[in-house]
């Protein structure tokens, strides 16, 4: 017989005379499904430490009723799938199962095909949990607040503060150079509020040509009041969530004034009976300019850059933080391994000092494309010097010049400093656990042992140990 498509998972029956039969346990050992006997519940919790996909047991397990045997299993092991086989005089049992968590349920006698429905509808479930789990785990570490890599004082004092940011409604101005973060920052932020279940819709005023900013942003007039065209606007997309204006600053004058409307009375008109509908949604902004001047000229609008900079978030130049930049190679090399399933690549102390001699005009994005591009091309498993390019911009004598001051201020500075200070406390609280401390931290183990041997930093010991 042909495998099942789900084959090799392995089924755990609690053995009772009564139904062992009308489960057919050999057709599901020919559908590639191994299945093995336990001969009370107790032992059945013994064995599932074995690793089975999936238990079967009876509506009625060790004198006790179905329902409060369930939550010994899920408590041990969430993720096995339960069918409960019952009689038709103790249906209840059954249902009184699904409640408790079980995965369906079978009434006896049964026959071959309704087991194997059974069995196939309760492995496929417990794959998509499972792949469901891994789902919202990639979310959350892609969005996570240690995403924003750093522990110099600026990202820091970032951190803490988005961080009380994000919770709530208050309109945020993010302010930084090209390529240092800025939509990411937003992102987390929307990640970490109560509108997280809603979407999160960029708009890049950068990116859209002038024709087609009021279309894409408002929808279509006409399109609306006729009903042609079914195509959300953006702002009926962000309907929930959170809007992030990009380069706001690039917007055309009339639709900033326009954007400024709408949030002062965020109504829209939708469909051919021109109904009013309103929406509801955070408003984030960003911008790489000193909006003063574009103010003072009227490039900017003073009623929009009011209603979208309730608060606003400065993110350092990559420049600006350089005791940041071994952290973020670090946080890129494992990222790149994840996302490429290659062997992990390291990096050497010449290639760091090169990446650290460097101005980094794209700040993080530049620095992220330089490590990838670098880890790609390499011949082994440590970057070396010359696997380290740059486009664009190269490292001149102006940039040496940069590194001989920062090679001045690293070894004995106030950024060391700093950052020894921070490293030494977080060990402390996590009773030096370094698998702790780089979660915490947003780092690799690898960097946390290099800046530990670095900062010469060592367990102090305790009263218990003496």
């Amino acid at each position: 017989m042909t495998p099942s498509p789900i084959g090799h998972n392995r089924i755990l029956i609690v053995d009772n005379p009564a139904i062992v039969d009308s489960l057919q346990a050999a057709t599901l050992a020919e559908e590639n499904m191994p299945v093995e006997q336990a001969e009370s519940g107790d032992e059945a919790l013994s064995r599932l430490e074995e690793g089975f996909e999936l238990l079967i047991v009876p509506d009625n397990v060790d004198g006790m009723p179905v329902a409060d045997y369930l939550p010994r299993v899920h408590r041990r092991f969430p993720k096995t799938g339960v069918i409960v086989v019952t009689t038709p005089a103790n249906v209840d049992l059954g249902a009184a199962a699904l409640e408790a968590g079980a995965t369906d349920y079978l009434v006896a006698p049964t026959t071959p095909a309704a087991t194997m429905a059974a069995v196939r509808r309760a492995l496929r479930l417990r794959q998509m949990k499972n792949e469901l789990v891994v789902l919202r785990q990639t979310v959350s570490m892609a969005n996570g607040f240690d995403n924003l890599v750093g522990l110099s004082e600026s990202m820091i004092k970032l951190k803490e503060t988005a961080r009380k940011l994000a919770p709530t409604d208050i309109s945020v101005l993010i302010c930084g150079s090209s390529g240092s973060g800025k939509e990411l920052l937003a992102r987390v932020m929307h990640h970490h509020s109560r509108r997280r279940t809603g979407a999160f819709v960029a708009v890049d005023f950068s990116a859209i040509p002038e024709e087609s900013v009021a279309r894409v942003l408002f929808g279509h007039d006409e399109e609306r009041s006729t009903g042609a065209g079914s195509t959300e606007s953006l702002l009926e997309k962000a309907d929930g969530g959170t809007l992030f204006l990009d380069n706001v600053d690039r917007a055309p004058i009339s639709i900033q004034k326009k954007l400024a409307q709408f949030l002062r009375d965020p109504t829209i008109i939708t469909g051919v009976t021109q109904v009013k509908r309103k929406i509801e949604m955070r408003v984030m902004a960003a911008t790489s300019q000193d909006l003063t001047p574009l103010l003072a000229d009227g490039r900017c609008d003073p009623e929009l850059y009011r209603l979208v900079s309730e608060m606003k978030l400065h993110l350092p130049t990559l420049s600006e933080r350089p005791e940041d930049i071994e952290l973020l190679i670090d946080y890129f090399l494992r990222r790149w391994q994840q996302e490429t399933g290659r062997d992990p690549v390291t990096i050497g102390p010449d290639a760091i000092e090169k990446l650290l001699a460097y101005r980094w005009p794209g700040n993080v994005r530049e620095l992220e494309n330089c490590l990838r591009r670098a880890a790609a091309l390499c011949r082994g498993n440590m970057l070396q010097p010359e696997d380290i390019s740059f486009f664009g911009v190269a490292a001149d004598r102006s940039s040496e010049r940069e590194h001989r001051i920062l090679r001045t201020r690293r070894p004995s500075g106030r950024l060391d400093d700093n950052q020894r200070s921070i490293i030494a406390r977080a060990l402390e609280d996590n009773d030096w656990n370094f698998t702790q401390t780089a979660q915490e931290l947003g780092i690799g183990r690898t960097t946390l042992w290099r800046k530990v041997k670095k900062y010469r930093l060592t367990k102090e010991p305790s009263e218990i140990d003496a």
